[in-house]
């Protein structure tokens, strides 16, 4: 079971803490949407054809992926930003768009 809309009480109560040896009543094991024999390797690509990389993982793999949350899952640097646009020269506050 890998919950896709939000990272459940399973990942850190089951399969954090029995990843990190606290847990050894508990096992995890990994295993492939593919792995299934009746599930057509064409149609889950057609079925994941516009998800983002880390989603079509957790879909296809049963990897933990959190999709809630801000929109961009990318790394951010000064390039991610731009100077602020000043409304009025004459303004005693800036204010952003």
């Amino acid at each position: 079971m890998t919950p896709l809309l939000e990272m459940s009480w399973t990942f850190e109560r089951l399969y954090q803490n029995t990843a990190d040896g606290k847990t050894t009543d508990i096992e995890v094991f990994h295993a492939s949407t593919l792995d299934n024999t009746y599930i057509d390797p064409t149609l889950l690509e057609i079925l994941t054809q516009g998800m983002g990389a880390e989603e079509k993982e957790a879909r296809k793999l049963g990897t933990y992926y959190n999709l809630s949350g801000g929109i961009y899952t990318g790394s951010l640097t000064q390039e991610n930003f731009k100077d602020p646009i000043i409304d009025s020269p004459q303004a005693d506050v800036m204010i952003l768009y």
